[in-house]
This record gives C-alpha cells, structure tokens and sequence, in this order.
C-alpha cells in the first residue's frame, strides 16, 4: 500500500528553515508496511529552502498564505501547485495520509489562523491538507502530533489496514462485500454497534445497486471506523464474543475470560491479553468463522502505539 507523508517527517531537508523532522516511528516502522508518497507543497510550488516564515490569514471568505515579515500573499503561487498536483495525484493504492502538524500547506486541525484583526483561530487544517480531505474524505489521516496520542494512533493505524482490506475487494461481486462485513463484525462494533447495524441494513437494501452498495457502505464505514473504540464498548464487544462461543467453553474458561475482561476494562491489562485468549479458544475448538475476523489482528503488533520509541 501507499501513504502520502509531508516529506519533512522522513528527514528531508526542505523545512522553511533548512532542516527536517524526522519521525522515527513514521519512517522505520510503518515505512516497513508502506511506500511513501512524499510531498512537500512549499518547496514543491517553488519556493527556496531556507525560505521566510508564513502563516495563514483569514481574509474575507477565503484564507491566504502570507509570509510574516514581508506580507507577500503566496496564496496563488500555492494553489496554483495544489491544482496541479491533484489533477495528475494517482490515489490508487494509497490507503492514508500522513501531515505535518501545524504547518500552513500541511498541517491537519493543529494550524493557527489569524484574522486581519489579528485574532486568532486554531484547530484548523492547512491548504494543502484541507483540499486532500475535501477530495479524499474515505482516506484516513493525520498528523505526526496526533500520532503521539495512543488512542489516536491505534485508530489511525486500524484505519489504514481495514481501507487497505477495502481496496482489495472486487467492488463487482456482493459476496465479497457480504464476507468483509462478516469478518470485520466485532472490530466495526467496539467502534459503534449502530454503525455496524447500519452498514448491514445497506448490504440488505434491495432497491440498491451493488455499485451503490459499494459506494454508500465505504462511505459510512470510514466514518464509524473515525470513532474512537472506548474501552467501554470494547469490554462489550469482548462479552458479545465470549457469549458467541461460549458452547465450546467450560465452565472456568468462561469465568476465567469474564475476569480478564473485567480486568481490561477496568485498566491492568491491555486489550490483547483477552483478545489472544479468544483467538486461542477459537482455534482449539475450530471456529472456523471466529477465527477469520480482523479484530484479532487488526495491523502488525509492531505498530501499535504501546511499542512506538
């Protein structure tokens, strides 16, 4: 797969002020699972390295890139490039995006917006990262700031490999469709147990086109997936599975499950200590089906954020 990452977080060199912002994790990690599509729009629409400092300001109905000392408005010479770039910007393959924070071409909700009366907004997203999420709004992204939140981070990752599953489905055939929906079943509900309900409602829908079927349940996956899975509604999910093979357990399996459960929910263990279990039960008593969804192993156990350094 392919993720689009501001070229500074990979150590190039083409920061306004000459340097870089390497991120380890991006790079050595999740570099292992991907192939970057890197992209700097400052140095890409033309302008030097090193080069003066800008900032965007809110003028009227539009935002403008000026420089801070000189107030040059690069806004044109910049979406200029951004055009440019989308209209030859081949998605296929690419399952994320990847900004740097508050930057004014790539930052994603951290950047600083000042008004012409010098009030400040923030939480916003840059040129460049705005025209990608109004294009691109199925692609999951973020910014390497955010990466640092754990909770953040997970659902990140969670997201790039279910889109990644996504693109890899044969969009003309229902059964594919059917079979994603199935495997994904406990990971989709710890994130919402609607969404899950209603994703299926759309598969059911007979007056629907299997093109239209496609087309809407992407669309709502992403977005229930965007959620953030809390512990709470993970510590039911791990319930819902217990319950769903509970036929094959003893009666100590099922005690013994029930309490780590209690204990991930309560904060001493993490979530893979009773997913590993379940996923142990389902193979011994071959379960088939169990065994075969995503929430097991979502991503690779190295890109979760309890092994990030």
């Amino acid at each position: 797969m392919k993720i689009l990452v501001s070229s500074c977080l990979l150590g190039n060199c083409v920061r306004y002020d000459g340097g870089h912002k390497l991120n380890y994790f991006i790079k050595d990690k999740l570099g292992k699972h991907a192939k970057w599509v890197t992209v700097c729009p400052e140095t890409e629409s033309g302008m030097q390295t090193p080069r003066e400092p800008m900032h965007l300001v809110n003028k009227g109905d539009t935002v403008r890139l000026v420089t801070l000392k000189t107030r040059r408005d690069l806004s044109d010479k910049m979406n200029i490039w951004i055009n440019k770039f989308f209209s030859e910007f081949n998605t296929e393959d690419v399952c994320g995006f990847v900004f740097k924070s508050k930057s004014p071409s790539c930052g994603f909700k951290s950047v600083k917006i000042w008004s012409e009366n010098n009030i400040l907004y923030s939480g916003k997203c840059g040129l460049f990262a705005s025209e990608c999420i109004t294009r691109y709004p199925h692609i999951p992204c973020i910014d390497e700031g955010r990466l640092n939140d754990p909770d953040l981070h997970d659902n990140f990752i969670e997201q790039v490999f279910v889109y990644k599953s996504w693109s890899l489905l044969n969009k003309t055939d229902l059964q594919s469709l059917e079979k994603f929906h199935t495997q994904n079943k406990y990971l989709i509900m710890a994130h919402n147990p609607e969404g899950f309900e209603n994703l299926g409602s759309i598969i059911s829908e007979k007056k629907l086109s299997t093109d239209q079927k496609y087309f809407r349940y992407q669309s709502l996956l992403m977005k229930t997936l965007r959620q953030i899975a809390a512990i709470r509604s993970r510590s039911k999910v791990l319930m819902l599975m217990v319950n769903d093979i509970k036929e094959h357990l003893s009666s100590d399996n099922l005690t013994e499950l029930t309490e780590m459960i209690d204990n991930y929910r309560k904060g001493f263990i993490s979530l893979r200590v009773p997913l590993s279990f379940l996923n142990h039960y389902s193979r011994v008593f071959k379960c088939a089906q169990f065994q075969e969804q995503t929430i097991f192993n979502p991503y690779p156990k190295e890109l979760d954020s309890s092994c990030k350094t």
